[in-house]
């Protein structure tokens, strides 16, 4: 009787053990794009962002810092964000991908040495198999004084997440991806200020590609202007 009781007992600690394991995979699945609790850490790999996976424990202070883009840096602002880390404690973490404070996802678009100057950015859409982010880029010109200036442009960039490649959205990228769909490329082509809409269409390129329900938030192919 004593060993049924033992049996049964131990029977009972399997299956909570099981049910424990399988309650926590629930948010936590080892894949950026479908979890819904990010690890907190610092990535040093695309592999550790991609799998969600950190290897350095994460526990600073995170700041945000704007820089405008446009003529006169009024067309509007990008933010870039910078952890607060002393130089020796940096240095020890290398080269690294990007971190998550356990709340958002913030990625660097070249793998580099961390600083505490090193500026991140964040990701604000996953979309599919992409995320999607802001920066600034950035165009050199002869000035009147035959010096060279600089100026600053909005860059949107979408992260493809089976190859960790990250592609900046021009008017040529978006015309490829939807070279498929004659409708929307059609659509496209008559947008009089292209440059505003390049995520949209991308995304309706992505949606219709990948067969996905239209996100909540995401511009629906039935959009007027």
């Amino acid at each position: 009787m004593e060993k049924l009781f033992f049996e049964i007992g131990m029977k009972k600690v399997v299956l909570l053990f099981v049910f424990l394991i399988g309650f926590v995979s629930i948010g936590v699945s080892q894949n950026i794009l479908e979890d819904t609790i990010y690890e907190a850490g610092i990535y040093r790999t695309f592999d550790e962002f991609k799998n969600n996976s950190p290897s350095i424990p994460f526990h600073y202070e995170v700041i945000l810092k704007q820089r405008g883009y446009g003529a006169f840096f009024t067309e509007g602002k990008v933010d870039f964000y910078k952890i607060v880390i002393d130089k020796v404690k940096a240095k020890e973490c290398g080269e690294i991908f990007g971190f998550s404070d356990g709340k958002n996802l913030f990625v660097l678009e070249h793998n580099r040495k961390l600083t505490p100057k090193t500026e991140f950015v964040k990701i604000s859409e996953i979309i599919g198999s992409y995320c999607y982010y802001e920066t600034r880029g950035m165009t050199s010109y002869y000035n009147i004084n035959g010096g060279t200036s600089y100026s600053y442009y909005l860059k949107q960039v979408l992260l493809k997440m089976s190859t960790g490649t990250h592609f900046e959205l021009t008017q040529k990228d978006v015309k490829e991806m939807l070279a498929k769909y004659p409708d929307l490329l059609d659509q496209f082509k008559a947008e009089p200020y292209k440059s505003k809409v390049l995520k949209d269409y991308a995304f309706k390129a992505i949606i219709r590609h990948e067969r996905l329900k239209v996100p909540k938030g995401v511009i629906s192919e039935q959009r007027t202007y």
